[in-house]
This record gives structure tokens, sequence and C-alpha cells, in this order.
């Protein structure tokens, strides 16, 4: 297999955050979507410091990757989930390979049914990408969060990571 060209530099990967005020954005951005009792369960922040990272080069880093073709999707076998994940350790790899100084702020958030990656840019702003659609959409502002998440009563978000 082909190594997957990653797209450089890392857009905005000049900001640092600490992992306290990481896990404070995505509880902001996603407050209105969870319960406040829900929000230190569901948010997931893996590493002490970040360094931000844009949605356009994470969604670059997904187009340049043939693993990530939509023509690869295969329903619970090789899906959402598994293209979130991927693009993750991807992004991971990344800032190791880069030897920055922290791991690019680049996760990604499970729902019942669908799962989406997810970044934080220097101005702090969280963003949401939907990884294996044929859109790739891409959700700056929390108000759409829902629509692109497709969030019900029946499909809740189930877990964020980063």
């Amino acid at each position: 297999m082909q190594k997957p060209t990653r797209p450089t530099p890392a857009l905005g990967a000049d900001v640092a955050f600490s992992g306290d005020l990481v896990l404070r954005l995505l509880s902001g951005a996603f407050a209105g979507l969870l319960l406040d009792s829900e929000l230190e369960d569901r948010i997931i922040v893996s590493d002490r410091r970040y360094r931000s990272v844009s949605p356009e080069w994470l969604k670059a880093l997904a187009l340049a990757d043939p693993v990530l073709d939509e023509a690869k999707y295969d329903n619970d076998v090789f899906d959402c989930d598994d293209f979130v994940q991927y693009l993750r350790t991807q992004a991971a790899l990344y800032a190791h390979e880069q030897k920055l100084d922290a791991p690019l702020a680049a996760g990604f958030l499970l729902t019942q049914k669908h799962a989406v990656s997810l970044c934080i840019d220097a101005d702090q702003n969280v963003h949401l990408f939907d990884t294996q659609s044929e859109e790739r959409t891409i959700a700056s502002e929390p108000a759409r969060f829902t629509d692109v998440l497709k969030l019900t009563p029946s499909n809740p978000i189930r877990m964020i990571y980063i």
C-alpha cells in the first residue's frame, strides 16, 4: 500500500492550547447539545497540550489519503467511525513526523448513528468535518452542529475524543 501524502504545513498549528482549555472549548461548543451533567463524561481530552489546526488542513489531509476515498466506505466494516479514527491517527502521525511539541487539536465525535472529525483552530473555534460523506461538509458554527450530526433523541452524542 502506498504511503499517503500528508499536506504540509499544518495550517494554523502555530498556537498551543492546554488540555484544560481544550476541554473548556469543547464543553462550550457542545453545551447546548449535551446536558451539563453529561459534558464531563462524554468529552475525553487525552493529552496535556495541543497545537491548533485549521479545518481546511484536516479536510486536505483526508482528501489526500487514498484510504479515505469515499469508494472505500463499507457499511459496518470500514465506515464513518473507522474513517474518523484513521484520520485522527494520521494527524497524530503528522505531528510526530514534524516533531511538533504537542499533538494537533484534531479528534472525533461519535453519535449513536454517525461519526465526524473535529478540530480546534488558532482562534479557538471548534469545527466539525464529515469525513466520509460525499460532500465532506465542514461546520464551523455550533448552531449548525445539530444539523450536521443529525441529532435526535434516538441519535444523541455518545463521545467526543481529542
